[in-house]
């Protein structure tokens, strides 16, 4: 026999009835049965001393030919009253039967039970009176101005029931108590906490006993999966959540698009607040206007195996869905075909399935029927590699269309790391667009408590006390999630292992077993240990093959390890992977989850906190990734038409040679499709390359013969010259050639390969060129060559800088200013001369800006803006010598700006400005004229987000962005403009951070991050880029940080550290993470190592002190973060 609690074990039979009555007029429906819902939950809270029951009149079993208040207990009769008003009163009763017990004159239905409640209350203390007054906008069509006038004087009527009953006669003060809320989660946890305290009243002291048990299904905990439908008895601590996404999800509806984007970070709740939370309140009739039936369909796009059509068809037919389709004719095939086909079609399949459904369950006709579809996990649209785009584009068609068909809400769940994601989508970033948006955060330290301790109750168990400290477990689990962010998922593990280890005379959950499972933090990687060391070595040896099933990686040098389904069959019960697979998923781990076809992992955080995953994960990084592109560019090419096909396949070179290195390794664990695709790539890529090698020869042997033509030349030229003078004009005319050719290599050529970002190409061009001068110097008075030779010199510097290195790029760019300045002093109205000494002025300017000299920048700067000036001012219609001019304008005031004079910055940027207006709006089709555009409105913009002007800054930093985004449209393969295009990201995402908007700003950190990392993707060499991608990170680790999401913000800061180590911001906002999760040693370590890199109090206050600050006022860790700004200070 168990010895666990039963329900009858501990719920007295002669409990007393404690029944609460709700009073409203129609217009607050969604509140009322919030009140029943909280009634309900206290029910089971005190179920051992009452029941508690809620008194509403739809409940009541009306009939025809009698009033409804007749049927309706009277409010005197009852314990508690509970009124609830907003924008009405309600309808006047008939004045023969029903007037105010205490006005004596006639009243509304809500009125007579107010005024019948309080008169008894006035006289026998009975029953408890409660009111609430609803403080929402009241919104209505102004179309029907009879409604208007109506809705108009029933607002009245609250205004003045609410004076006549709350406020004394002058209107002076209150006379009786009454709470206002603005959503219908502060509703929910006024009502809960006042009905709480007034039954606690009701108990005496001596009354003590065990909870009652509701909750008999296991345990009442999910461990690593979500909350479904069934267990929304036991989902507890997102009251606020679930009431504002059912809110946003009415609003939408009215707009005429009823889908709603629900995001979060990995383990937040995303799925179970769906399914288990919104998902059960529209369940209840008239939650949603008149909404009296709700019918859902849950998927996942990874549920159609491929078809994500067909994935929706099927949802859409299963029984709790809308199986009527089937007696409709309708099949899976058949609603496929329409829903990809003709959407419209589609929705009027649904409204059949739906009145259908309506008459089933005899709707009354101003009731209505909705089908709500919850897409789960939409992040597979993009991590499964299977979907190819045009499916992707079908299926968002498909929900669309449903959205805005007036008969079906959408909700769908995506992860906020992948959300840039949704922009490669164009419709699904439409139809999520604006308020569509909801972003769940951590949950709060009193919701941790909820989630922790309210199913606990339901089940009968209670947490140990500590006896000498008499800490209670729940406190210091409430604790340890607290201090991280994405913890939701480590606490509902460790809650469900305890439940399994709870003990079972009386259902504690105990600190001994909490300490065996290893805390938090350790009890995922524990617990998969054990269960995996238990295993047989060659059982344990198939782990790396079936992890690699499981999971897939992200592009990029950040892309993250993401869970994928697997098919069981591939996991034969009888093999070492089958047996592995099989312990995982037993009661015992619970680390994998499985149906009747498909296996996965039960949560992503099995992948970040066991260490063997992870370490397997990195391992196996590089093929997971190449595994993941294979499988996009295999499905692509299966889909192709016969003609198309040969040029989807894979390349000879390094494509194809890791491609076939991987079939090489991982035969058995790739798709079929991929082994086709890679091996017929192979076979087609031989002749292919053979045919480009043949290719290359050719071009060889034509460079070998121009390299070897510019060097003869030049030999000849010096040869024939010392051989006789009758050979001097061919000679002359050789070298003519050759330096020509120079020419060519170090203007236009360098000006063609610049935009390509390819370090090694530009290098490879100024070498060519540098070992000629070197060969054939120039003499003293060849003014051409030397110009030349100078030239050089500034591509080489560039390339210098690009390749990070600073003092060499210097030598350069000094070397060169030197010819040039002998090139201007020898022919001063040489013009071209005196803009080439310009440039070089500025050359050097910028290396010692870079460098911290900003006296030197100055100095050279001023040097190039007073020669910019003068050609300028010699031909005014020189559109070059007048962007020019722009450009040294914006120079002087950058290093202005970094001296602190922003006065005298925003002078000089705005007689910048003024020149880039003139220049583009005289010819808007020069892309060049708009890029200087786009960099004086960021010069100027930051400038006014420096002197407090918050919405000038970010009105110019958008247009800016505006600029950036066509030209870089325009020209994808331009790597300086998709840079110009990243750096405009940051600065709105900035300025969003300044203003509150971390979504916002979250959403452009990541679109300037993925530019940043694919152009070190394509030039690893460029230094440069690597300090912009760390500078990237950081900024990205920021706004996370200022989220509350301190452990995903320490991924990015130490990214950054990783690029760039001596960054002084990223040291500090890593310091930040660990100061803010409780680790303060780790933090004053990072500390210490950036406070000598800061130069002064002002620079300390504006990089650390400030942001203390900050978090002192968001209350995170106040305590810590005040000594730590005193220790910061005094260091």
């Amino acid at each position: 026999m168990s010895t666990s609690p039963q329900a009858d074990d501990v719920v007295s039979t002669d409990r007393p009835t404690i029944r609460v009555f709700i009073s409203s007029p129609s217009d607050v429906r969604p509140e009322r049965l919030i009140s029943e819902r909280v009634v309900q939950r206290l029910d089971r809270e005190f179920s051992y001393h009452f029941r508690i029951e809620a008194m509403l009149w739809e409940r009541e079993p009306l009939v025809a030919g009698e009033h409804f208040q007749d049927r309706i207990v009277p409010p005197h009769e009852t314990d508690i009253v509970v009124v609830i008003l907003w924008s009405r009163l309600g309808m006047t009763l008939p004045e023969d039967k029903y007037r105010g017990a205490l006005s004596g004159g006639a009243v509304t239905g809500t009125e007579w039970e107010f005024e019948d409640a309080l008169a008894s209350y006035r006289e026998l203390r009975l029953p408890d009176l409660l009111l609430y007054r609803k403080k929402t906008e009241i919104t209505g069509s102004l179309e029907d101005e009879a409604a208007v006038q109506e809705r108009l004087g029933q607002k009245r009527q609250v205004e003045e029931f609410m004076t006549r009953w709350t406020r004394s006669a002058d209107g002076s003060a209150f006379t009786a108590a009454s709470w206002e809320f603005a959503d219908a989660a502060a509703f929910e946890e006024q009502l809960e906490n006042h009905l709480r305290e007034l039954i606690r009243r009701r108990l005496t002291s001596a009354e003590q006993g065990p909870a009652g048990i509701r909750w008999h299904q296991g345990s009442p905990f999910r461990g690593l999966q979500s909350f479904d439908l069934d267990h929304a008895p036991v989902f507890f601590g997102r009251t606020r959540a679930r009431n504002e996404v059912r809110e946003l999800l009415a609003r939408q509806a009215e707009r005429g698009s009823a889908f709603v984007l629900v995001m979060g970070a990995s383990g937040s709740g995303k799925s179970s607040l769906v399914k288990a939370g919104v998902l059960a309140d529209l369940k209840l009739s008239g939650m949603i206007g008149r909404v009296a039936l709700c019918r859902h369909a849950i998927l996942r796009p990874a549920d159609g195996e491929g078809d994500l059509i067909g994935g929706l068809a099927a949802a859409l037919l299963a029984p709790e869905a809308l199986p009527e389709l089937a007696r409709l004719q309708y099949d899976v095939a058949s609603l496929a075909d329409q829903l990809r086909d003709n959407p419209k079609q589609a929705v009027f399949a649904v409204r059949q399935g739906l009145a259908a459904a309506g008459e089933a369950a005899k709707l009354t006709e101003i009731a209505e029927a909705r089908l709500l579809v919850v897409v789960d996990q939409l992040e597979e649209l993009f991590t499964l590699d299977t979907i190819t785009p045009a499916e992707r584009e079908g299926f968002v068609a498909a929900l669309a269309a449903l959205a805005r068909s007036g008969l079906v809400w959408v909700i769908a769940t995506l992860r906020s790391d992948l959300f840039d994601r949704l922009e490669t989508v164009p419709a699904l970033a439409e139809l999520s667009a604006g308020e569509a948006r909801y972003l769940l955060t951590a949950p709060t330290d009193g919701e941790l408590g909820q989630i922790i301790t309210r199913p606990a109750r339901e089940a009968g168990l209670r947490f140990e006390a500590d006896a000498a400290s008499g800490t209670s477990l729940d406190d210091v689990l409430r604790e340890a999630a607290g201090c991280d962010p994405n913890a939701l998922p480590l606490l509902s593990y460790v809650l469900d292992l305890l439940w399994q280890r709870r003990r079972p005379e009386d259902g504690v959950l105990t600190f001994a077993a909490y300490e065996e499972l290893g805390g938090l933090n350790g009890a995922i990687g524990r617990r998969a240990e054990d269960v995996f060391t238990a295993l047989p070595e060659d059982v344990q040896a198939a782990f790396p093959q079936v992890l690699r099933a499981l999971v897939t990686v992200g592009q990029g040098a950040k892309g993250q390890a993401t869970a994928r389904m697997a098919a069981r069959a591939d996991f034969p019960p009888n093999t070492p992977a089958g047996a592995l697979v099989t312990a995982l998923l037993g009661e015992q781990a619970r680390l994998l989850v499985a149906d009747d076809a498909r296996l996965r992992v039960a949560h992503e955080a099995v992948l970040t906190h066991w260490d063997r995953a992870r370490e397997q994960i990195a391992e196996d990084r590089s093929d997971l990734q190449l595994r993941a592109r294979l499988e996009q560019a295999a499905v692509l090419w299966q889909g192709a038409s016969d003609a198309d096909r040969p040029s989807l396949l894979l390349h000879p070179g390094l494509p194809l040679s890791e491609a076939e290195d991987l079939l090489q390794r991982r035969h058995g664990e790739l798709d079929a499709v991929v082994v086709d695709y890679v091996t017929t790539s192979g076979i087609t890529a031989r002749a292919v390359e053979k045919r480009r090698l043949n290719r290359l020869r050719v071009v060889a042997v034509v460079f070998a013969v121009l390299a070897l033509a510019a060097g003869a030349f030049g030999w000849m030229a010096l040869e024939q010259k010392r051989e006789a003078r009758l050979q001097e004009s061919k000679a002359v005319a050789a070298r003519a050639e050759a330096e020509g050719l120079i020419r060519y290599m170090q203007y236009d050529l360098r000006d063609k390969l610049a935009p390509v970002g390819r370090l090694d190409l530009l290098d490879g061009v100024n070498q060519r060129a540098k070992a000629y001068f070197d060969r054939f110097p120039p003499t003293a008075t060849d003014w051409d060559a030397l110009r030349d030779q100078a030239a050089g010199q500034i591509n080489s510097g560039d390339i210098l800088v690009g390749q990070g290195d600073l003092a060499g790029a210097l030598a350069e760019f000094r070397q060169s200013l030197a010819i040039f300045e002998r090139l201007a002093a020898h022919d001063p109205a040489n013009t071209e001369w005196q803009s080439d000494l310009s440039i070089s002025h500025v050359k050097v300017g910028g290396i010692l800006q870079a460098q911290g000299d900003l006296a030197g920048a100055l100095v050279e700067f001023r040097k190039g803006l007073d020669i910019a000036e003068r050609l300028a001012a010699h031909d005014p219609a020189n559109a070059q010598w007048q962007r020019d001019l722009s450009v040294s304008y914006g120079n002087v005031g950058g290093i202005l700006q970094a001296q602190g004079d922003l006065a005298g910055a925003l002078v000089e940027f705005r007689k910048g400005l003024d020149i880039a207006e003139r220049l583009a709006a005289h010819d808007p089709a020069n892309a060049q004229w708009q890029r200087d555009l786009s960099v004086s409105y960021n010069n100027v913009g930051g400038i006014l987000q420096a002197q407090g002007d918050v919405t000038g800054a970010l009105a110019l930093n958008r247009k800016s962005l505006a600029i950036r985004e066509r030209l870089a449209a325009r020209a994808p393969a331009n790597t300086q403009w998709q840079l110009d295009l990243s750096v405009s990201y940051n600065n709105v995402g900035f300025i969003l951070k300044y203003q509150g908007d971390l979504a916002g700003a979250l959403a452009l950190n990541r679109q300037s991050l993925a530019i940043r990392e694919r152009l070190v993707a394509h030039d690893p060499a460029n230094a440069q880029w690597k300090s912009d991608l760390g500078d990237a990170h950081n900024s990205l680790g920021w706004t996370l940080i200022l989220q509350g999401n301190f452990v995903e913000g320490r991924m990015e800061t130490g990214a950054a550290l990783s690029l760039v180590p001596d960054s002084l911001a990223s040291m500090v906002n890593h310091g930040h993470t660990y100061l803010l999760t409780g680790d303060g040693a780790t933090a004053r370590s990072w500390y210490l190592k950036a406070l000598p890199k800061i130069a002064n109090e002002a620079e300390l206050k504006s990089t650390i002190i400030d942001d203390f600050d900050i978090f002192i006022g968001k209350g995170w860790k106040v305590a810590e973060c005040r000594q730590m700004k005193d220790w910061v200070v005094a260091e």
